[in-house]
């Protein structure tokens, strides 16, 4: 997807979420606003720390187990300029990557 001035970091996942998965963010990740709206976050446990810009933090803030990949999907394309398939893919692609670091759970709504 393309923000309108940055590009979402995209993650590799074998098994990127659907449309009705929900994702939970791991109460030990500690989220850091930077000044350039960049976000990172960090797992007290592990001590990995990911960088992520501005469209992939506002993804991270609706992990709150209330909101579906699709709802997710929804908002962003209200505010960002480009294709629902593109918004789809980056978020899926950016929600398998905090899921395989164990940052997010999968829950089925």
């Amino acid at each position: 997807m393309a923000p309108k001035r940055d590009r979402l970091r995209e993650g590799e996942g074998p098994n990127p979420g659907a449309g009705n998965d929900l994702f939970v963010q791991r109460p030990q990740v500690e989220t850091h606003s930077l000044p350039d709206l960049s976000v990172l976050l960090f797992d007290q446990i592990s001590g990995t720390a990911i960088p992520v810009n501005e469209s992939a933090g506002r993804i991270w803030q609706m992990c709150d187990g209330t909101n579906t990949v699709d709802q997710i999907v929804d908002r962003l394309e209200a505010v960002y300029e480009a294709a629902r398939t593109e918004i789809h893919r980056d978020t899926q692609n950016l929600l398998a990557a905090l899921e395989r670091h164990g940052f997010v759970e999968r829950q089925s709504s």
